[in-house]
């Protein structure tokens, strides 16, 4: 067996070596082994100096002929390796950006493979810096050029440091390539560790931002708390997360997630909780909550370059002040507008555009919000900005509308003549008498303010910096708190002329006019175009598809809508992924679903439905007998199915389904399944078997429908690998991590069908909790270890046989088996289903052949009443005891005679 094992893994080797087909470079040099070679045997020893480990190589230090270092990874000789070299050259050829590892070259010579990158000496993350420029990197690839490109491998070891701590992003060996129309693809799941995305390793579904974003929160949170988690350490992870989103919410003080390390140095508590919050939102459970990478950047870059401001040098130990009068709206969720601002940074910015922005952007969105320690750090933290101010009580609407009367105090006038001894002496002048008594309490804090600032404003020709950071942080004081401008002092009269936003904001108005204007006409461009390619697509394809469907009826669009407005409204049966059914009436009376494709379904349904059901027919099959192509329209009429499907019977209560008619059910699927699994040209996998897919007739017969996602394989055809669709509750798990679709596949959904038919339990189509916890279930009960009424559905009352019972969830169990290879055949099944339906037949003859003679009779009426199953069951044993004794005795006498 060891001999075996060696054996197959050096063939797998040497099948690997030999058929690595050439990636797509894009003008990468392409090395030689010599010259691999000559750069990886360093100095006078002529040796290799080994770098790193990784799964798929080995990572050595190197030296060019120019003398320019480099690192060179040597790949393993296995078929994995292989296929993440030819990914790596591929992004990395095409990717261009200062924070992405730069690929200088490739060699894939004599069966060896090396990569040649970018020396990046300073070793992995460790600096909380960094995370801004890992943000820039994934920016760039989820919004490249041809597409989106998904890294799926981010990790911390995946970030490499240069010399200058310069970020570089790498491992782009699991990297996935999207193109421009799609935004998601079912692929294999990749385990990351600690990183990986939750929702993609339960359903297989790779997104081309949320996946990288999750394993970027959770680098991001590593960074914060510096917190080291082994890679597969699951339970380390879920602390984290929990711990992280306790103090994002309050529970828990900031200062319970910070480095130690990092405490005071490089980043204050707000800052800190600015970024903790970002993190949590990436680490969302659903990738609908997350965030784009776009905006986590923004708010990376917009935090990191406030850290980046000067420090004002203003040091003051007055205490908080938090006023409370009139003017003061204090409600932090709905105003959250500074990010939106023009402009984010008090130190850095010109007097008069920050004071503009912030009036403006008060008026646009009614209130307004500044972050106390996004102005406050100019001023050391002493002082608290009030969160939000009302607009209507404080004036700014006015302020807004404003003209300057002052033009020699502007911030142009400091700049220039740095005369900032006038700035000062015109502020001394500042009292709170000056405004409306409404805004008192206001005001006061305007005032206190002024007096810390202006006492240390001793500026000189050297401090323009520091002299624009301590009139912008006054100014945007005041600016959020005044009434009346009308009532301003001198020192605020010289703001520069705000009505020259009046024609700024109608420019403004105009050019989002134009653009919405604009790109009104783009939409209805593309939608006419798409449209118009729709028909001519349908009308190439109208021939083609009816050679290969004989003997169907083509109807006209005007039968159609006859049909379906055979009464005065249509009559809606229900809607799918692809279309939405209707009931009709044909001309000669008969009665059937017409299933309507919606326009903007891109994918290939219709004609797969179209040309396979057009090729089968069965009894337990859904017949179709005609459709309708006609002006961009497509429609499928079918037979109609009174009694509905499956689920709703089963799981929505609308009518209970005995124990006969379960079984009679499930034989009619397993008959359906064999005859399009030994179908006559190869074999035909539906691939999205479930309860709203099995139709009833009126007599309760199964008729399996929705072939627009069935497979069709030729004679010579066991397995195909193919774009993984289907629905998720029911998907066999082995087709959704390696995309091999085979028989077996519509083997397992079989088997969760059969299940649920069994317990009546509901499986959710997009939850596999649901779908794993019926199976334990399952399986614990064929094993014995739990009791079979506890699988039982209640609705049946006891009146399963149990050896049926068993039979059938014995064999459920074997379909719904992880690997294919345990799975039963469909022919199997069919088998077992046919025995057990013979036997519940003869139970139910018997029991009724058995009722017939016996009858009770009602003392208090005197009429004879028929005994029930139940009280037949309790009376056969007496009965029998009874036949026995009088038997013997009437032996017993005769002897005796």
């Amino acid at each position: 067996m060891v001999l075996k094992c060696i054996l197959k893994r050096i063939s797998k080797k040497v099948v690997v070596t030999q058929n690595v087909e050439s990636p797509t470079t894009n003008g990468l040099y392409k090395f030689t082994n010599v010259e691999i070679e000559n750069a990886l045997n360093i100095g006078n020893m002529r040796r290799r100096k080994w770098i790193a480990h990784g799964r798929r190589g080995e990572f050595y230090q190197g030296i060019l002929p120019s003398g320019q270092n480099v690192a060179i990874k040597e790949m393993h000789k296995t078929k994995d390796a292989m296929d993440s070299f030819i990914r790596e050259v591929e992004c990395l050829s095409r990717a261009r950006h200062p924070i992405i590892v730069c690929l200088l070259g490739f060699c894939n010579e004599d069966g060896n493979h090396f990569l040649v990158y970018e020396h990046s000496s300073g070793g992995n993350l460790g600096q909380v810096k960094i995370l801004r420029d890992c943000a820039s990197a994934i920016t760039y690839l989820h919004n490249y050029i041809d597409g989106s490109i998904i890294h799926r491998h981010i990790k911390l070891s995946s970030i490499l440091l240069n010399e200058t701590f310069e970020a570089k992003l790498c491992g782009f060996g699991q990297s996935k390539m999207l193109g421009m129309e799609e935004s998601k693809v079912f692929g294999d799941v990749l385990e990351n560790g600690i990183y990986t995305d939750p929702e993609y390793k339960k359903c297989g579904l790779l997104t081309c931002v949320e996946t990288d974003i999750y394993s970027f929160g959770v680098i991001m949170l590593q960074v914060l708390s510096g917190t080291k988690i082994l890679h597969f350490d699951q339970d380390a992870r879920h602390t984290l997360l929990t711990k992280a989103k306790d103090v994002s919410t309050g529970k828990l003080p900031i200062s319970e997630f910070e480095d130690p390390r990092l405490k005071g140095k490089l980043i204050n508590h707000e800052a800190l909780k600015s970024i903790l919050h970002i993190a949590v939102i990436c680490v969302s459970e659903t990738r609908i909550e997350r965030p784009t990478i776009n905006l986590v950047y923004e708010e990376l870059n917009n935090i990191w370059m406030l850290m980046s401001n000067i420090d004002c040098g203003l040091n003051f130990t007055s205490s908080p002040y938090k006023p409370s009068g009139e003017c003061i709206a204090i409600d932090q969720e709905i105003i959250h507008e500074w990010d939106s601002f023009p402009t984010t940074r008090c130190c850095q910015n010109a007097l008069n555009f920050f004071t503009q922005a912030l009036a403006k952007q008060a008026i646009q969105q009614g209130n307004l919000f500044l972050h106390k320690d996004q102005w406050g750090r100019c001023a050391s933290g002493s002082f608290e900005h009030q969160p939000s101010v009302s607009i209507d009580k404080c004036g700014l609407n006015s302020l807004y509308q404003q003209s300057s009367q002052c033009s020699t105090l502007s911030l142009t006038s400091i700049l220039q003549d740095h005369n900032f001894k006038d700035v000062r002496d015109n502020c001394s002048s500042f009292t709170s008498s000056n405004f409306d008594h409404a805004c008192k309490d206001c005001t006061s804090a305007i005032k206190s303010a002024r007096d810390h600032f202006l006492h240390q404003f001793n500026a000189n020709d050297n401090e323009t910096e520091r002299a624009i950071c301590i009139v912008a942080v006054v100014i945007s004081a005041t600016t959020t708190k005044l009434n009346d401008p009308s009532l301003i002092d001198d020192f605020f009269r010289c703001l520069p002329g705000l009505n020259t936003l009046d024609s700024l904001a109608k420019a403004l108005v105009a050019i989002v006019l134009a653009i919405f204007v604009m790109m009104m006409a783009i939409f209805l461009v593309k939608y006419v175009t798409r449209n118009a390619r729709a028909g001519r697509k349908l009308l190439l394809l109208k021939p083609k598809m009816f050679a290969s469907c004989p003997g169907l009826y083509t109807f006209s669009k005007a039968e159609i809508e006859n049909a379906i407005n055979y009464i005065d409204e249509k009559k809606f049966l229900g809607r799918g992924s692809a279309g939405q059914v209707f009931k009709g009436v044909l001309p000669s009376g008969q009665v059937v679903a017409i299933k309507q494709i919606y326009r903007s379904n891109t994918s290939d349904s219709f004609s797969r439905e179209l040309e396979n059901l057009s090729r089968v027919r069965h009894p337990n099959l859904v017949c179709l007998f005609g459709c309708c192509i006609e002006d961009g329209e497509q429609y499928l009429v079918y037979e109609y199915c009174s009694a509905g499907n499956l689920a709703q019977h089963l799981l929505r209560k609308e009518r209970v389904l005995s124990w006969e008619q379960r079984v009679k059910i499930l034989r009619d699927c397993a008959l359906a399944l064999r005859y399009l699994h030994s179908y006559i040209d190869g074999f035909i996998v539906h691939r999205d078997i479930k309860l709203t897919n099995i139709l009833l007739t009126e007599d309760l017969e199964a008729k399996l429908s929705d072939f627009g996602l069935a497979k069709m394989l030729g004679m010579e055809e066991s397995k195909v690998f193919t774009d993984v669709r289907g629905t998720i509750g029911y998907m066999d798990p082995e087709y959704m991590s390696n995309a091999k679709l085979t028989c077996a596949s519509d083997v397992y959904s079989f088997g969760i069908v059969a299940l649920q038919v069994l317990s009546g339990q509901k499986v959710i189509e997009l939850d596999l909790d649901a779908r794993d916890q019926l199976t334990r279930k399952a399986k614990d009960v064929s094993m014995g270890k739990r009791e079979l009424k506890d699988f039982e559905d209640p609705q049946l009352k006891g009146e399963v046989n149990s050896v049926d019972f068993e039979s059938i969830l014995q064999i459920a169990v074997l379909c719904v088996a992880k690997s294919s290879k345990g799975r039963p055949t469909i022919e199997v099944v069919v088998e077992e289903m046919e025995k057990v339906l013979k036997n519940t037949l003869s139970d139910k003859k018997a029991a009724e052949q058995s009722a017939l003679p016996v009858l009770r009779r009602s003392h208090s009426v005197g009429h004879v009443i028929p005994l029930d199953d139940v009280q037949l069951a309790k009376l056969l044993p007496v009965c029998e005891t009874t036949f026995w004794f009088l038997r013997t005795f009437v032996i017993c006498c005769i002897m005796v005679v």
